[in-house]
């Protein structure tokens, strides 16, 4: 089974500034492709799309299930020091389009059609829609306050999420660990990568909104298409879409 189908968009939406990046990269063992959804500026998210090339090619004889893993564990070397933020998801395809690597640092949604025809959503890393990643970041010495996660001592700087790169006032609170995935790819299979801004960003109605979207690819829509749907809601808005080719 092979790629059908890639396509990626992005819009600044009804901000003054795109902080998205969006990264596809092809690689002799497969296809890697990402969205970062900065904040507080986009050096963080820009300093990943330049660096994470070079970091990939470094990881060449990585095991491909821990590459993703360990490419985000780089990328927080390299951002660290920066006061600005971006989450990272991320995901893996190898040759063969069997099967899909996914690691998630923030609350930039992955959407998979498994080879069972199943949906699958990535996991939320923010404090207002996920109560256990709320409860770890308190336990952390973290401070939530209307809905952002502060530091005790700098509480005129928050975040929503509980894990992402960057955000370096914040660095005792924030968790730089990314959750990893693995599933299988099928026949009318699909990866869908994105900014929060393409799906819910209030995160209150994830669910329909995933219901809304998986329509629209069944309905063979592009990222474009999507968003196109999300561009007049205020937040910045950026997707990569991998449709795998359907059997005739």
């Amino acid at each position: 089974m092979k790629l059908h189908k890639l396509t990626q968009a992005t819009h600044v939406g009804l901000r003054t500034e795109q902080e998205d990046r969006v990264f596809i990269l092809p690689i002799k063992r497969g296809l890697c492709i990402g969205i970062f959804d900065g904040h507080s500026g986009s050096e963080c998210a820009q300093k990943c799309v330049e660096v994470l090339p070079e970091i990939i090619t470094s990881l060449s004889k990585v095991p491909t299930a821990g590459l993703l893993a360990s490419a985000i564990s780089l990328l927080h070397k390299e951002t660290q020091s920066l006061t600005s933020g971006s989450t990272a998801s991320l995901a893996f395809i190898p040759e063969a389009a069997d099967r899909v690597y996914v690691a998630i640092l923030g609350d930039s949604p992955i959407v998979v059609r498994r080879a069972d025809h199943s949906i699958w959503v990535s996991p939320e890393h923010n404090v207002g829609s996920n109560e256990a990643e709320r409860n770890a970041a308190v336990e952390r010495g973290g401070v939530i306050y209307l809905g952002h996660l502060q530091v005790p001592d700098r509480m005129d700087i928050g975040i929503r999420m509980s894990r992402a790169l960057g955000d370096a006032e914040l660095a005792p609170v924030v968790n730089r660990t990314p959750e990893c995935f693995v599933h299988d790819l099928g026949e009318g299979s699909f990866v869908l990568v994105a900014s929060d801004g393409a799906l819910d960003p209030a995160h209150l109605h994830t669910e329909e909104h995933v219901t809304t979207l998986v329509k629209m690819i069944d309905e063979k829509c592009s990222a474009q298409d999507i968003v196109d749907r999300s561009r007049k809601e205020g937040d910045n808005v950026s997707a990569i879409l991998v449709q795998m080719r359907e059997q005739q």
